[in-house]
């Protein structure tokens, strides 16, 4: 008699099915995502080989492994900066940024952030004559390596033209700070302008410079400046000297020239003022404050000749005088 073969119950056959087919759709997003994030991959390193050469920052600026997040941030580690020499000038554990625009959003507001993190700058030179004079005054202190972390964020508004930019560190043996800058009015193309002209003058060629620099003016010929604050926080630094009985911290050679402040355009009560909050800070330690003190947004330009605009300032101390800045603890 032959034996009879139970068949599988249509729901069991259908429970299956779904099973296997989840299963093959799991393992098609995972190859899916792993050989995005791998072309990803490919091409952002495309993009950052490819700007590093055009800045001719080849040689300058190196990294081990660069990474993609399908969240829309890139991270570049084992960062190295080399001087001109050749030799380290510094080192980063880790470099990652966020929010590059996607393909066809060229029209779109940026909202940038970059985090540079776990950075060690050492402070002993291969020679003692190129050693700086800063990194003498801070190895005095029985410091050998600068640490520390950075983040920027940069956002444009394409529609005002505004462009607003924070600057963040910290680092354990120093201190902390932060700045804020406001920019309004800028043309649609001014970063790309302002990027290409650093390029421009990274390479040193003077018609590429001089090409560079009428185009970024175009872009910004109608920009003012909003804002601006800085704050700054030496406490560690202060700290640090004074356990190591050092005489002078090491930022007190920094000196505010009251005839170059006078001449920009500073009057005297602010010039005593500015003189009085730097020597708290560069002696006691704690915290200097900078922030302009503007009615109204301050054009950065004004009509020039042939050429087309030009700067309203002959320097940045003049800038400043007519922002208002005021420096305070």
């Amino acid at each position: 008699m032959a034996m009879l073969t139970e068949k599988p119950a249509p729901r069991r056959l259908r429970q299956r099915s779904l099973v296997l087919a989840a299963l093959a759709l799991l393992v098609l997003a995972v190859a899916g995502v792993a050989l995005l994030r791998q072309r990803q991959s490919v091409a952002t390193r495309g993009l950052v080989d490819g700007f590093l050469a055009r800045a001719g920052l080849e040689q300058v600026i190196t990294y081990q492994e660069l990474s993609v997040s399908l969240g829309g941030s890139d991270t570049l580690s084992g960062v190295t900066i080399h001087d001109d020499a050749g030799q380290m000038a510094a080192r980063i554990e880790r470099v990652t940024l966020s929010g590059l625009p996607a393909t066809g959003a060229q029209n779109a507001d940026l909202h940038l952030a970059l985090q540079a993190s776990s950075i060690a700058v050492p402070l002993q030179a291969p020679t003692p004559d190129r050693r700086p004079l800063w990194q003498e005054q801070l190895s005095a202190l029985g410091l050998s390596t600068l640490a520390g972390d950075v983040g920027l964020s940069l956002g444009f508004a394409r529609d005002t033209g505004t462009l607003s930019v924070d600057l963040r560190g910290l680092g354990p043996d120093l201190g902390d700070g932060e700045a804020h800058l406001v920019v309004d009015h800028l043309g649609d193309g001014a970063l790309q302008a302002l990027l290409d002209l650093a390029v421009a003058t990274r390479q040193g060629g003077v018609l590429g410079m001089a090409a560079a620099g009428l185009t970024a003016l175009q872009t910004v010929k109608d920009a003012r400046l909003v804002r601006l604050q800085i704050r700054l926080d030496d406490t560690a630094l202060i700290r640090r000297s004074q356990a190591a009985d050092t005489l002078a911290p090491p930022l007190s050679a920094a000196r505010l020239d009251q005839k170059v402040l006078l001449r920009a355009g500073f009057s005297q009560a602010q010039v005593q003022a500015m003189q009085d909050a730097v020597q708290i800070f560069l002696t006691k330690g704690g915290t200097l404050r900078a922030e302009t003190h503007l009615s109204a947004p301050l054009p950065l330009t004004r009509p020039g000749g042939f050429f087309g605009p030009v700067f309203a300032f002959h320097g940045p101390l003049d800038l400043l005088a007519a922002s208002g800045l005021v420096l305070s603890n």
